[in-house]
């Protein structure tokens, strides 16, 4: 249409230009000067009339009008030898993009006399103005409309807008296919970093305290099989050389606020190998070393503290809700049944991951009384519940918790049936950031997930991407405000949740003094 539209004026620029050109060459003949517009004219509206007519039959265009035509608009100033061959060229074109119908319609100008010819190029502009007038607004709709199904060709935009700007769902298969696209080469790729990618994309490996212990290990696999380039030194190459690894497990996944906080702790000690005295003549080893550090104080010892203080929280005869599964809180209900102590688990489950049954199998397996419901009988089941107990994804700096989606609402009727919630989250998976909704940070699972495996159900959910109308939204975390939580159980011991800036300022003075 842009063609269109610079090809459109022609007709009125040469009109003008003629018009004011007319006085000084009065020698000419008039008949022979209109009869050249109209011809010009009567071209250009065949061009266009088959133009649209090939648009509303939903063929492509053959070619666009071309540029050179606009130079031949002042030809009627130009002397009689070149006005009388300008037509003889113009139908050439005419011929070559338009149909027939413009060789008839030049004929019949032709044979017509002056004053007609005049009359005609005279009350000519008003109807092919009239007429071609709607025609940039059709084609315009018609031109978006065919960029958007140029767009959707491949695939269409599965995002619904209000969460377009969050990591989107990359598939198992689509991981197998990322190439240099992402900024890097599979030849770049250590083959645990391949493998823990692989992982993270099938839901092998899931849950943040599971997913940075396997980083960890996979790190520790990559530092100790690699060689200082010569001329090069450990602290600056070994930087870049991880990049590529870690953009590739983001695009498999992207990195929860564990992994987040590792990768900070391993950077910052890749910088300090160039003055720690430690590390000098062992800088591989002394990496090593401080990633069993992390791993051995801030993931295996917290938990343990974090058990231990959990499982004195629970005493006989309580019944303590759960919601989902966490490493940590199972720990806690664990040992305090070990401990000799008599109650009873209620676990809340939801759809679609449904993680509660893997730690409803795992308690039952350890001789624990349980109950499994799903999240919408938690008003019911919560009057009889004395104590809850959630794990967490995150907690950032303003006192929130981040956990896996259905969290807020658990917290929301204990709360407001005055009962105990208390979170079990370890300090390294604070954040240093502030949140006030899960809109703004969150993470997009399979959206082919909330769809039940019922071969009765409504096919149109089935073929849900044919339906410009329908996009499905798998959140996977959401975002549990502080005056629902009484206390957070850390290695530092029971904190509230407006104490997290002071726990994260001292996390981040001892990884850097360690």
């Amino acid at each position: 249409m842009d063609a269109d539209s610079a090809s459109t004026p022609s007709p009125s620029s040469s009109a003008s230009s003629s018009s004011q050109e007319a006085p000084k060459k009065e020698t000419f003949v008039h008949s022979s000067k209109a009869a050249t517009r109209a011809e010009r004219r009567a071209i250009q509206e065949a061009q266009r009339a088959a133009k649209e007519a090939l648009k509303q039959s939903g063929q492509p265009t053959k070619k666009p009008p071309q540029k050179p035509q606009t130079p031949s608009a002042p030809s009627p100033s130009a002397p009689p030898s070149s006005s009388s061959s300008a037509p003889s060229s113009s139908p050439a074109k005419a011929s070559a993009s338009g149909p027939d119908p413009a060789k008839a319609k030049q004929t019949q100008n032709q044979t017509k006399g002056g004053s007609s010819s005049s009359s005609s190029s005279s009350s000519g502009p008003s109807p092919s103005s009239s007429s071609s007038s709607p025609a940039p607004s059709s084609s315009g709709s018609s031109s978006s409309s065919a960029g958007g199904a140029g767009k959707g060709k491949g695939k269409r935009d599965e995002r619904p807008e209000l969460f377009a700007h969050l990591p989107q769902y990359v598939g198992a298969v689509e991981v197998k296919a990322l190439q240099l696209g992402s900024g890097f080469d599979r030849s770049e790729l250590h083959p645990e970093i391949l493998s823990l990618g692989l992982k993270y994309a099938f839901g092998d490996i899931s849950g943040s305290t599971a997913r940075c212990i396997a980083l960890l290990l996979a790190l520790k696999h990559v530092i100790l099989d690699y060689t200082v380039p010569p001329h090069k030194s450990l602290h600056r190459d070994l930087i870049d050389f991880l990049r590529p690894m870690t953009q590739f497990l983001k695009e498999c996944r992207p990195p929860s606020i564990s992994m987040q906080n590792a990768l900070k702790y391993v950077d910052k000690h890749i910088t300090l190998t160039a003055t720690d005295p430690k590390a000098k003549g062992r800088p591989k080893e002394y990496l090593v070393d401080k990633i069993e550090m992390f791993y051995q104080e801030k993931i295996e010892g917290a938990d343990q503290v974090i058990t231990k203080i959990g499982a004195e929280k629970i005493q006989d005869g309580d019944v303590v809700l759960t919601h989902a599964s966490s490493h940590v809180v199972e720990m806690v209900l664990k040992r305090a049944f070990d401990k000799g102590i008599s109650f009873r688990v209620v676990i809340a489950d939801s759809r679609p991951r449904l993680e509660g049954k893997r730690l409803l199998r795992r308690l039952v397996q350890h001789g624990l009384d349980c109950t499994y419901i799903l999240l919408n009988a938690v008003s019911y089941v919560m009057r009889e519940v004395t104590k809850v107990f959630l794990g967490a994804y995150a907690l950032v700096s303003n006192g929130q918790l981040i956990a896996r989606a259905g969290t807020a609402v658990v917290a929301l009727m204990g709360s407001s049936l005055n009962i105990p919630v208390l979170v079990c989250c370890e300090s390294y998976k604070f954040a240093d950031r502030a949140r006030l909704d899960s809109i703004c940070f969150n993470e997009l699972g399979n959206p082919d997930a909330l769809l039940l495996a019922d071969p009765d159900e409504d096919p149109k959910l089935q073929a849900w991407r044919q339906n410009r109308n329908l996009k499905l939204v798998n959140l996977a975390y959401d975002l549990t405000p502080m005056d629902f939580i009484t206390g957070v159980i850390t290695e530092f011991g029971l904190i509230p949740p407006t104490s997290v800036p002071v726990i994260l300022n001292e996390f981040q003075e001892n990884s850097g003094s360690n």
